[in-house]
């Protein structure tokens, strides 16, 4: 398990938004998904508000940077949900007392850029977690979706120290020989 990046004294605010980000459940065919993608990018970034490693985040229209914040981020990528779909129709048909599960398979590009100096950064992750789907856990709520939110602050972790070691969300002017 990996050790978070310690908390920075500079804290950013960055403007966020959604490339090219496909997504499919089952035996579907892979569909463009910007609600999908801007869904997991404000959980990631929330992720990294939470951890101290940024000021705030912004949602903008793709391509629509308006450079009034230190960084701007671009998700790109993918996430493809695997279930078994005998257990989906039998979930249905009780009304979800049979539960099912999906599988849940990232692969996550992010590109950021200093609005500043135009410098561009490059962070990436594979990863996959397994979500389960019944009328029951809905009482578990606050549990499963803790568990989700580990998973993502541990994706947001990982991007956010690939984005550190490169030098991104340095103090503008600052070294980055001196972290």
């Amino acid at each position: 398990m990996m050790t978070p990046p310690p908390v920075p004294q500079f804290k950013p605010t960055v403007e966020q938004t959604v490339g090219n980000f496909a997504y499919a459940v089952g035996d579907t065919k892979m569909i463009t998904s910007n609600v999908q993608g801007m869904q997991l990018n404000t959980d990631i970034l929330g992720s990294w508000k939470q951890s101290g490693y940024i000021a705030g985040e912004r949602y903008v229209e793709n391509g629509a940077f308006t450079r009034g914040a230190d960084y701007d981020v671009t998700l790109n990528g993918s996430q493809y949900g695997e279930s078994h779909i005998v257990m989906q129709v039998l979930s249905y048909l009780t009304l979800f007392l049979v539960p099912y599960s999906v599988t849940q398979n990232y692969d996550l590009q992010y590109a950021v850029q200093d609005s500043a100096s135009g410098q561009l950064y490059s962070a990436s992750v594979q990863t996959t977690e397994t979500i389960y789907v019944e009328l029951f856990l809905l009482f578990a709520l606050p549990w499963s979706v803790r568990n989700h939110d580990a998973n993502v602050a541990l994706i947001g972790d990982y991007l956010y120290e690939q984005l550190r070691d490169q030098s991104a969300f340095q103090k503008p002017g600052e070294n980055a020989n001196h972290r």
